[in-house]
């Protein structure tokens, strides 16, 4: 698909900086989206600054687009720096780490990182996946990394 779109969020520094720095970027992703809702299918991705972006994730995702037309939300297993695998996802497991995640912009539904806790990330996935569990979908390809920089 040549319109696919996905949006990498990146953020530096510690809590409650990064977070921040998501919000504020999911706040212009929805004020696009809300006058333009054809957005509203680009896949957003969370890359933290301790992190590397999969080589095989963004053609996975472009080559798998028409099998994931009514996917809202993708899980990932995810490796260690070292290529072992760190963790294999499963769809009843609601602890999942933001970097195993891509979702649709119109998933989000302004939901926000909860700037006061330490664990946003996962409140915030676990928020968005909440309602939309009917399509959420399980990769079971090493397709992200955990603190591949560290």
């Amino acid at each position: 698909n040549p319109n696919l779109l996905i949006t990498v969020l990146t953020a530096g520094g510690s809590i409650p900086r990064g977070h921040a720095h998501r919000n504020a970027v999911l706040d212009q992703l929805e004020e696009q989206y809300d006058y333009a809702p054809e957005i509203g299918d680009n896949w957003v991705y969370n890359l933290d600054d301790d992190n590397h972006l999969h080589p095989n994730l963004l053609s996975f995702l472009v080559a798998n687009e028409p099998f994931f037309k009514d996917v809202n939300i993708l899980l990932f297993n995810q490796l260690l720096g070292n290529g072992t695998v760190r963790y294999t996802v499963s769809s009843d497991d609601p602890d999942f780490d933001r970097a195993m995640v891509v979702f649709r912009l119109k998933s989000v539904n302004r939901v926000r990182y909860n700037t006061d806790i330490p664990t946003a990330d996962i409140d915030f996935m676990q928020n968005i996946a909440g309602e939309r569990r009917d399509t959420l979908v399980t990769v079971n390809i090493p397709l992200c990394y955990y603190n591949y920089l560290k």
